[in-house]
Order: C-alpha cells, then structure tokens, then sequence
C-alpha cells in the first residue's frame, strides 16, 4: 500500500513485537514514499504509461475541436506522477505542490498559471491545449478557501484526516473560473475548457514489465 498503510503497517509491527512478522512494500501510483534514491514505488511506471495514453488522446483532440483540457492527476503528497504525465504527453503546463516549495498555495495562483497559459497559446493562434494539476495542490490550500469554492459547505475528509479528493472537484472549479475570465475578456465565443479526472484508469490497468519484474522481487523478498 501507500503511505497511510505503510503508517498502519508499521504501528501494527510495533505494538504486537516479535509475535507477528509484518511485511509492507510501497505500491503506490503517486510514488510518495521515501525510497533509496532511483527506487519508485511500483504501479508509478504502469500508471504512467497509460495515462500518457490517455493524454496524447486528449491532446489530439484538443487541436480537432479546439479547446484547453485541465486534466488532474493522483498525487496527495506529491507530484511526481503529474510532472511525469506531463513531461511524456507533452502538457503545456503542468502545476504540482512542489511549486509552492511548502507554502500555502491560492485559488487565484493556480487559475493565474493556468490563464497566463491559455493566453499565450491563444496570442500565437493556438487557442487549445493541455494543462495537467496535480490534485495534492488542494490540500495545500487554507480550509477557508476550500469551503469558499463549495459554498461554504464542509470539506469531506476520511479516517486519517485527509480530504476526500476523488470528490472535490478542483479541475471543475479551475475550469469554470477560465470560463468565466473568457466571458470577461471577450474571449468565450473562442475558448473552450473541458476538466478530466485521470486517475482509477491507472490504478486497475495491467501492468507494464517492470513492475511484474519488481513485485516478483518483492513478492520473493517478503516471503
């Protein structure tokens, strides 16, 4: 599992000592946890190569029916699996948290990154394109802006305390504030957004040769 069951897995192994053997290996598509340096954790590869996939589809179309794709990406605690999204698939912004090097990080920042892009490729003659974000960006915003953008409804959160972001909707709050920004620069009548979710696509997928070779080891290690 991740890291809230590598946290479960280790307070597990403490509290029962030597009476039960407890093996945990890091499988985790957002490949978050702290690893030797080069090592990822595996699904990352698998999740990787078939959300590219799905973004060089969406790239295409974006150039035959005109419009920008604001695609999120998994990714709680860090944006390893959105840069790499969008690196290979050739996005023409990518947002993670790290961009914020900790800080907190504003509604308006985001959208502004995201409208100053829109911009310049529509100044070129290019008004579509893809913009990837990571998801892990909404829990670096204040709970005030969160509610803010739901209404001032509560933001929901599971067990460990995290929110609940299969069911925020950030790239549909992005996606309206660039509409309303076309609406008032006159530009709707030209720009067109469409928000994508990416991400249990990845998580069920077959995986790739290098992660069946890596969890054999695993697997043979844990054993």
């Amino acid at each position: 599992g991740g890291d809230d069951t590598a946290y479960l897995a280790s307070t597990v192994a403490a509290h029962i000592g030597s009476g039960l053997r407890v093996v945990h290996v890091p499988k985790t598509i957002d490949n978050d946890l702290p690893l030797p340096e080069g090592q990822p954790t595996f699904g990352f590869h698998t999740a990787v190569e078939v959300g590219v996939g799905i973004l060089r589809s969406l790239q295409e179309d974006s150039q035959t029916a005109p419009r920008f794709f604001i695609v999120e990406a998994m990714g709680r605690q860090a944006g390893h699996l959105a840069l790499a999204l969008g690196k290979a698939a050739g996005a023409h912004l990518t947002v993670i948290p790290e961009d914020w090097k900790g800080r907190t990080v504003t509604f308006k920042e985001v959208c502004d990154l995201v409208w100053g892009t829109v911009i310049k490729r529509t100044v070129l003659g290019k008004p579509y394109g893809m913009i990837v974000l990571a998801e892990g960006i909404v829990e670096s915003m204040p709970e005030s802006a969160l509610e803010e953008l739901t209404g001032g409804r509560t933001v929901d959160r599971d067990p460990h305390g995290h929110i609940r972001l299969d069911d925020f909707e950030f790239t549909r709050y992005v996606r309206d504030e660039m509409r309303r920004r076309a609406e008032e620069a006159s530009l709707s009548g030209v720009l067109r957004f469409t928000d994508k979710k990416v991400g249990y696509e990845l998580r069920c997928a077959d995986p790739v040769a290098f992660d069946i070779m890596y969890t054999r080891d695993l697997g043979y290690g844990a054993v």
